[in-house]
């Protein structure tokens, strides 16, 4: 199964946990929005996109693989379940 987890907010840790779990069994990724992208998200295994107009307006350094809205959308039609953070 493939999950993408959806993560807003740079302190969520719910989100993060339950991701790291599932990676041991799925395949998963994460996508940082809004505030999400200030956030340093460490799960083993988990591929890693952040929006590229949310790093831009926070003047964030690119780290993760950025994208566009377009392929923030197609990500979310590509996975077996999106959660929200």
């Amino acid at each position: 199964m493939r999950c993408l987890h959806i993560v807003r907010d740079p302190h969520e840790q719910l989100g993060l946990e339950l991701a790291r779990r599932q990676a041991s069994e799925h395949a998963v990724s994460l996508l940082l929005v809004q505030d999400g992208v200030l956030a340093r998200p460490e799960v083993a295994g988990a591929r890693v996109y952040a929006l590229a107009d949310d790093l831009e307006a926070r003047g964030h350094l690119r780290i993760w693989e950025a994208v566009d809205y377009d392929t923030a959308v197609r990500l979310i039609a590509e996975h077996d379940k999106v959660f929200v953070w």
